[in-house]
């Protein structure tokens, strides 16, 4: 996955990643061997002899299949595939897993990520959807997966990925636009539940233009619930 511009956040992960991956293979039990034929149909994105392997060995879907400590989800997900046969193969595998082992979509690899967070960082949209309104628990995650789609500038993911988060605390909220501003997404009204703010980018005199915070506490009240309506100009 490629940066779309400079992003100190990015070049931290590029940093520690390497000691992180050299740990976490060292200590990683996982059968590579056994585990080979599916990670090769996950890459050639061969539906059926992943159905195959999977129907064949079930506790695979509850399991990290490689040194990294990915799942099925984490690799599926990371190839970005539209194709209906795959997202169609996500569904079935998590309605499955739901059952058996929620916890497995929680399962962080080396980079610290859930299979939500690489799709939200890829901008797989299709497969973001897919995990939140399947495992309503994401939605407690879906913050942090909104901040990884933001980082990215991942447009189509943080559209739906707003639409489905709930309270944001201010300082949360400042974050967001921070990433947003950076990955040139832009005038973003943000509302919690205490306070209305509305952050939007004033192109001024200044080339780089300035941040303008407009707080209106007169116009929410405590119980209401927290949304950040985007109009998004790239």
């Amino acid at each position: 996955m490629e940066a779309s511009s400079s992003n100190p956040q990015i070049d931290s992960l590029d940093d520690v990643l390497p000691k992180l991956t050299e740990d976490r293979m060292k200590s990683s039990k996982v059968n590579l061997g056994f585990y080979r034929p599916l990670i090769r149909a996950i890459q050639e994105n061969n539906v059926k002899a992943q159905k195959d392997f999977l129907y064949e060995n079930p506790n695979a879907m509850k399991s990290e299949i490689d040194e990294f400590g990915n799942t099925v989800f984490h690799l599926i997900v990371d190839r970005r595939s539209s194709n209906s046969e795959t997202v169609n193969l996500l569904k079935e595998l998590l309605s499955k897993v739901l059952v058996e082992s929620p916890k497995t979509l929680e399962i962080l690899n080396v980079a610290n990520m859930t299979a939500l967070d690489i799709a939200a960082s890829a901008g797989y949209t299709e497969a973001v959807k897919v995990f939140v309104s399947n495992y309503k628990h994401l939605f407690s995650k879906a913050e942090e997966a909104l901040h990884l789609a933001a980082l990215w500038g991942q447009k189509e993911a943080v559209r739906y990925l707003l639409s489905v988060t709930e309270e944001f605390a201010l300082e949360s909220g400042a974050h967001l636009l921070k990433l947003l501003i950076e990955s040139n997404l832009h005038d973003i009204p943000v509302k919690d539940d205490q306070d209305h703010v509305d952050w939007r980018t004033r192109h001024s005199g200044d080339e780089d233009g300035d941040l303008e915070m407009q707080n209106d506490k007169s116009s929410t009240n405590s119980s209401e619930k927290s949304q950040i309506a985007a109009t998004f100009g790239m």
